[in-house]
């Protein structure tokens, strides 16, 4: 009886921390996390065919094999809700890339780098998992998720400071453009003005020789 009431209370665990995370990935996504709440609908079914057969005293392998599944699919909903997070901060953190690119962000971000190469274990990670261990893997998935949400928020609690130092790049850059197109200009006058007075000494020199 003890160790049905540790499974059960383990299980409430699960849904508990599931409903967490969901409601953690939904803040940062401001979507509803469909897989991981599909996962927890699943285990409800078997949570209920479960209950049933313990009600009617008919536990057995047919019992063991409903709470498997409903253990199976809680996990499973800890693992979907993490992923999502994590695969929509890894979107956000490229188009930030894409935005700013590796010049800005490193001046700005601290710890750049080391941070890049987090987000980077985190997506091999995801690569890494196959179906079948998604639900012994649930807490280390959770866990990437925690790391790469905190850089992406970073982002974006930056994001002013980047706008400013993109600005003030741009700036520069479009300063140095003018600087060479007024150089070129001056370059392209000086060589018209020095082929103007070669033609003029060459044009006085032949009429000063013919009028000799």
């Amino acid at each position: 009886m003890n160790d049905k009431k540790e499974r059960v209370k383990a299980l409430c665990d699960d849904f508990e921390q599931a409903d967490k995370i969901i409601q953690d990935v939904k803040s940062v996504t401001k979507k509803e996390v469909i897989p991981a709440i599909s996962q927890l609908r699943y285990a409800g079914w078997h949570l209920a065919r479960w209950l049933n057969l313990y009600i009617e005293g008919k536990e057995g392998e047919d019992s063991e094999r409903e709470f498997s599944e409903v253990t199976e699919h809680s996990k499973r909903a800890l693992f979907d809700a993490a992923r999502h997070g994590i695969l929509f901060c890894m979107r956000g953190i490229m188009d930030f890339r894409d935005m700013y690119g590796g010049e800005i962000l490193p001046e700005i971000i601290n710890e750049y780098s080391e941070k890049m190469l987090k987000a980077e274990e985190s997506r091999k990670f995801l690569i890494s998992v196959s179906n079948e261990e998604r639900k012994v893997r649930a807490e280390a998935c959770y866990k990437h998720f925690l790391t790469i949400r905190d850089i992406f928020q970073e982002l974006i609690c930056c994001q002013p400071d980047l706008n400013k130092l993109r600005d003030k790049k741009q700036n520069e850059i479009e300063m140095k453009q003018k600087e060479i197109e007024i150089l070129k200009k001056r370059h392209k006058q000086l060589v018209i003005i020095s082929i103007t007075s070669i033609l003029i000494m060459i044009i006085t020199t032949a009429i000063a020789l013919f009028f000799k």
